[in-house]
């Protein structure tokens, strides 16, 4: 873990400013046919997302023990650790990593909280030094997600204003809140086989009431994305709308702030409810546009035909069908029809044409 962390530092200072970026490698083209299936977060109902088929999910909501880290933030707020991967090994996946609180109580008052436990510590929070989003990424996550793995090359973190500006815009007080974002590449070996890995992190930092010294942080999203080395192209479309599709379901949404016994919701509680929804999709959105920056258009509106509501959905293929149960397929095969292929009958597929932007 060491030597990783190690690794990580060096290439934080040696590459050069031209290598923010990778440059472009001979690949595979995308597939020319993709069926997405919906999926139900099995722990707690708590999001939805379509999800390849033939691919598989691991994790969903998780709570920590107030008995382990303390009353907080760690243990109140439920955590969404949730990876969607191509095989078992994961050689492609996407993976949105849950958000932890940190307490950073500067340098003169590190000494005297060190080696307390978490509920000694201000709101259970982890002690840990205050993180720009690019060293939370290479210092804090990489040796954590890949130990025995070897840094190839460490490019530069791209800092996205963009995408913390959109979190700052859902965020009341933003005298004492600020966000800052980031986007880190690396390619590495792990297990035979080198791979391209994109890491995007919004750093939330929080300065306590009353002058006291300190910050709280977080990493308010992190989105990771893997695929191999000479494979970017060939997935990053379907990585892309699976990340997009992330959507959280209102009902546990207002379970999260309701008290025990307490039915329905009131105007102002149903209000909020729908613009926190509202705001988390705008991130979702932001998250994932920083992901395909490579691509000028990469979004496409599309009319559903079983319900006439549109539907945004991916541009990066020719054609889009749909089932009423809200299975899509995206094509390039102009001529497939998804109603005669036997793998797939049963479903009632129905193309899905794109809108223009002049439509209404």
């Amino acid at each position: 873990m060491r030597r990783i962390a190690c690794l990580s530092l060096i290439g934080l200072f040696l590459v050069p400013s031209a290598a923010a970026v990778p440059p472009p490698l001979p690949e595979e083209r995308q597939p020319q046919t993709v069926v997405f299936q919906p999926y139900v977060d099995r722990t707690e109902g708590a999001f939805t997302l379509l999800v390849p088929r033939g691919w598989t999910i691991k994790g969903g909501v998780t709570r920590w023990s107030a008995r382990r880290v303390g009353r907080g933030p760690n243990s109140s707020q439920a955590k969404i650790d949730v990876t969607v991967r191509r095989g078992q090994r994961g050689e492609v996946m996407v993976r949105w990593y849950p958000r932890l609180h940190f307490f950073d109580p500067g340098i003169a008052a590190r000494p005297r909280l060190q080696g307390r436990t978490p509920d000694r510590l201000p709101q259970g929070t982890i002690l840990r030094s205050l993180l720009d989003p690019h060293g939370f990424n290479t210092r804090f996550l990489l040796p954590r997600l890949h130990p025995r793995a070897t840094i190839l090359r460490l490019y530069q973190g791209r800092d996205l204003p963009g995408l913390a500006r959109v979190f700052a815009q859902t965020t009341a007080d933003r005298d004492r809140v600020t966000y800052r974002a980031s986007r880190t590449i690396v390619t590495y070996r792990e297990g035979g086989r080198v791979y391209y890995e994109v890491i995007i992190t919004v750093i939330e930092s929080i300065r306590p009431l009353g002058g006291r010294s300190g910050v709280f942080w977080a990493n308010q999203a992190t989105l990771i994305v893997r695929t191999p080395l000479r494979r970017i192209n060939t997935w990053q479309a379907v990585l892309a709308e699976t990340a997009r599709s992330f959507r959280l379901n209102r009902r546990w949404l207002a379970r999260q702030d309701s008290t025990p016994g307490q039915r329905g919701l009131r105007p102002g509680r149903r209000s909020s409810i729908d613009r926190r929804t509202a705001d988390h999709r705008r991130r979702i959105d932001a998250l994932v546009r920083h992901y395909m920056w490579r691509y000028r258009t990469f979004q496409q509106a599309y009319v559903n035909p079983y319900t006439n509501q549109v539907e945004t959905g991916s541009a990066l293929w020719r054609c889009r069908w749909v089932s009423p149960d809200g299975r899509v397929i995206y094509t390039n095969d102009r001529g497939y029809d998804p109603n005669q292929d036997r793998r797939l009958k049963g479903w009632n597929w129905k193309k899905s044409p794109a809108r223009n932007i002049g439509d209404r």
